[in-house]
């Protein structure tokens, strides 16, 4: 039988202390850290519904390991039951300065299009609409307060009872709209319409997209009785985002709702003009919209020395009304992270772990530590009583194992990393601007084709490149990048690449002049990358790597244990080399496509899954060992396909992060 130390270093629970998406935290939470701060969020939350019209945020101010994930993920937690006042939403940062309605629109719709892990198929929108039903049935159907109980309490009945092949939604539809039009005539009607479609599941994909703000093909746009978006420009667009913000804002002030904003990673504001952009996505939520409560989430001197300068004065002072700063923890806090986090990990077999641990760190947690802290501190313990000694870690083996983990989460949980040519173009560039054969990296403002770079190739000739990422999916979009493309190939006798995400078209055959344009493109040399699934989780994966590299939310121990941020220097490092950050995004050579893999036995394969992790002493498995189990049993599932699966299916699995990489931990029973 292993000693306590050994089964602690095989499934630590510490080996990371990178901040994770509070929609990805997976660890229990201390109530009592931060409570001043969660206690305040929640009062401003009810204020912000009993008013809805007074202008109010909230300013958090915390260094990076303060404990911000884990009061987000406390928040986010108040708020996923199904009859719950409160929606919340997390916006990545910005990178497009010209695009500040859409990209806070596009945050909002992505995060209230997730499932409720608890009642999967039903998200914050769904909630919403059964807001709007029950109120008009209650005022203009059935005043009967006993249907409108039985109502609140299946809210389900609207999605999926029907009438006739119709759902009672549908059926509804348009008297509820018109019933709320009619006292509300300001909110955007397309986006009533759109949002009432929600019942149809062939269509969620396409109503997701249009309520993000995307242009639609001409096909989907008919599907939902919307008029086109390609073709307009930048003011409509950027107006129109702003209409339906302001209308979501009706909606939540008409049901006493309040939907929670997280704005966090402020460090990856990087110019003037994301600094501008930032601020008018915050004018617009204080001062336009009802019922909608910004956190903001900023290190302390970053909000001194750069945010606050970089924001107008009315804005800062409004900003600096409700201000909470994260403290550092108890000697009992401590231990009772440590606690928690074992007993979540070894279940009830967690007690020899933990007062192992608890002996091994006697006298090492000092009274304001912070959580982060703690967490090195055990993990620093764990490894040396395993004979690893404390001398300096390499920051490129740290920064793989975090690149290696942020893949697997985006894979696990892909609908949730909408394409987005922005975070693709941030990715692709960083990458480009790190490799040895590589020079002139640049980009272009207001030009599709970006970035541009110089290629060294395997004969030594130097070639220029353009790189053309879109993740439209209109035909004039795409055709219009295939020929700027063949504009530069002609004008720069260089080489162009056409790159999108796996989910976006880019031919039909009813696409007669975009095909048109795509053979030209390609007989004049040009390169499509329609990149597979599992490549296009490592673009997003580098890009979620920076926002953290630039907030300092991944750190590593220096020599004599002294913990610092990595830096950008060695995230540029590891891009650079092959031998930690893995295959290219881009290679001179076509990758070859391989041939999509046969769906799995889904009936079965949960079984096996859950057949094996109940065998487990801690009901949980690596992947690796995982996968052989289930494929011993007469599956064929990859890595990705694994992950996929498990991540679709979270009120029965977790997915947990160890440094030999990921498991799967089994929640709960399986409803096998």
């Amino acid at each position: 039988m292993s000693s306590p130390g050994k089964e602690l270093l095989e499934n630590n629970p510490f080996y990371t202390n990178a901040a994770a998406n509070p929609w990805e935290n997976r660890y229990p939470d201390v109530e009592s850290i931060n409570k001043e701060a969660y206690d305040g969020i929640c009062r401003l939350t009810r204020e912000k519904s009993r008013n809805p019209e007074v202008p109010l945020s909230v300013l958090i101010l915390g260094e990076a390991g303060s404990g911000k994930t884990h009061l987000l993920q406390r928040i986010l937690n108040s708020t996923i039951n199904s009859d719950s006042s409160t929606s919340f939403v997390n916006i990545k940062p910005i990178l497009n300065p010209n695009a500040p309605m859409r990209h806070l629109l596009k945050g909002i719709m992505v995060d209230l299009g997730r499932d409720n892990t608890s009642l999967p198929g039903y998200t914050q929108l769904h909630r919403l609409i059964t807001k709007i039903v029950i109120d008009f049935i209650s005022v203009e159907v059935d005043k009967n307060p006993e249907t409108f109980d039985i109502l609140e309490k299946n809210p389900w009945r609207f999605f999926h009872n029907k009438h006739n092949g119709k759902s009672e939604l549908s059926i509804l539809q348009e008297k509820a709209i018109e019933h709320l039009h009619s006292t509300n005539s300001e909110i955007n009607k397309p986006f009533l319409k759109v949002l009432f479609q929600l019942d149809d599941d062939s269509k969620r994909g396409i109503i997701i997209d249009w309520l993000k703000g995307e242009p639609l093909d001409e096909e989907d746009c008919k599907r939902l009785g919307v008029a086109d978006r390609e073709g307009k420009d930048e003011f409509f667009l950027e107006n129109e985002a702003r209409e339906i913000l302001i209308s979501l804002g009706i909606l939540m002030r008409r049901y006493h709702q309040t939907l929670l904003i997280c704005f966090d990673q402020l460090d990856n504001l990087k110019s003037t003009d994301l600094y501008s952009a930032f601020s008018q996505m915050l004018h617009i939520i204080i001062n336009d919209t009802q019922g909608i409560l910004p956190l903001i989430f900023v290190r302390p001197d970053s909000w001194n020395n750069r945010l606050k300068n970089n924001v107008d004065i009315p804005l800062s002072e409004r900003l600096e009304m409700n201000p909470f700063t994260l403290a550092g923890c108890t000697r009992d806090q401590a231990n009772e992270i440590i606690r928690l986090r074992i007993k979540f990990f070894f279940q009830d077999k967690w007690e020899e772990p933990y007062h192992w641990l608890h002996s091994q760190l006697e006298g090492k947690i000092k009274p304001g530590y912070s959580p982060r802290q703690i967490i090195i501190l055990a993990n620093r313990s764990i490894q040396s009583s395993n004979g690893y000694t404390n001398q300096e870690i390499n920051p490129l083996e740290v920064l793989t194992e975090q690149y290696r983990n942020e893949c697997d989460l985006v894979v696990a949980d892909f609908d949730t990393w909408p394409p987005d040519r922005d975070q693709l173009e941030l990715a692709l560039f960083h990458f480009l601007k790190n490799q040895g054969n590589i020079e002139h990296v640049h980009k272009k403002n207001k030009d599709r084709i970006n970035p541009y770079a110089i290629i060294t190739d395997s004969e030594n000739n130097k070639i220029p490149y353009a790189f053309i990422i879109n993740t439209r999916e209109h035909y004039n979009s795409v055709g219009n990048c295939f020929q700027r493309g063949v504009d530069y190939i002609d004008n720069r006798s260089g080489k162009s690449v056409y790159i999108t995400d796996p989910r976006c078209i880019y031919k039909k055959p009813g696409w007669k002049v975009t095909n048109s344009k795509m053979k030209g493109f390609l007989d004049k040399g040009g390169e499509i990358r329609h990149l597979e699934k599992s490549d296009i989780a490592r673009w997003y994966a580098l890009a979620a790597l920076i926002f953290k590299i630039n907030e300092g939310d991944i750190s590593v121990e220096g020599g004599g244990g002294i913990l610092r941020n990595v830096t950008q220097n060695e995230l540029n490092a590891f891009i650079g080399t092959e031998s930690y950050f893995g295959k290219p995004l881009f290679a001179l050579k076509t990758p070859i496509i391989t041939p999509p893999q046969p769906q799995p036995d889904y009936e079965g394969l949960y079984r096996d899954i859950c057949t094996n992790l109940q065998k487990s002493p801690m009901k949980l498995l690596s992947t690796t060992l995982l996968i052989e189990k289930v494929n011993a049993s007469g599956h064929n599932i990859s890595h990705e396909q694994l992950l996929e699966f498990c991540g679709k299916r979270k009120e029965s699995f977790l997915i947990h992060l160890i440094k030999q990489g990921s498991s799967i931990m089994l929640k709960g029973t399986c409803q096998v």
